[in-house]
């Protein structure tokens, strides 16, 4: 999404910031769907950097619809 407005970020803390500012202030991308964002990059974090870490199936099946809206409305705001 950040690369449709000639955006490259090197780092997730980069892409959650840059998201924030390009997208979520104006309101293009809602405050719920950054946090589903900023979810899934720690738990990518954890599960890259942590040594053992464990995801519950609760964790997991809990994210399953936001995540696929997420991925819908960026799909979405790529396309246009």
């Amino acid at each position: 999404l950040l690369l449709t407005k000639s955006i490259e970020i090197k780092s997730h803390n980069g892409i959650k910031q840059k998201l924030g500012e390009v997208f979520v202030l104006p309101g293009i991308i809602t405050k719920h769907h950054a946090k589903v964002f900023s979810v899934l990059a720690d738990f990518c974090n954890k599960g890259d950097y942590d040594d053992l870490y464990e995801f519950s199936r609760d964790i997991i099946e809990s994210l399953l619809v936001p995540t696929k809206e997420y991925i819908d409305l960026l799909e979405k705001l790529i396309i246009e």
